[in-house]
């Protein structure tokens, strides 16, 4: 069984560009930066939360990496924001309070 709460986002890689903006005759640089979707960095955080409250490890796949593309494969992982913990699934934006009332009675079994 699982001894960590897993959750799947998804990033994007953004160009920025001619994002430098040097006078000295150097051509201007791209800058790129990783974006994470709203509701993933929501779910992210509520995630972190309810982890280090409940004392439990925290597992992060970005589908944007080819590992965390596999690993979501294998899971069966449609959308994201998805948490899973210890068979229980959960997709799309949930609150704290709910998942914390979602995973305390499993936590509370793995307990005894």
């Amino acid at each position: 069984m699982r001894r960590a709460i897993t959750i799947y986002v998804k990033s994007e890689w953004k160009i920025k560009p001619f994002a430098s903006t040097f006078t000295t005759g150097y051509l201007p640089q791209h800058k790129i930066e990783r974006f994470i979707w709203r509701e993933d960095a929501m779910m992210l955080r509520v995630a972190t939360e309810v982890a280090a409250e409940l004392g439990l490890k925290l597992e992060v796949w970005d589908l944007a990496t080819p590992r965390g593309w596999f690993n979501a494969i294998i899971n069966k992982v449609k959308s994201t924001p998805t948490i899973i913990f210890d068979d229980h699934r959960l997709q799309g934006v949930i609150s704290k309070a709910e998942l914390v009332d979602r995973l305390k009675d499993t936590v509370d079994q793995l307990a005894t």
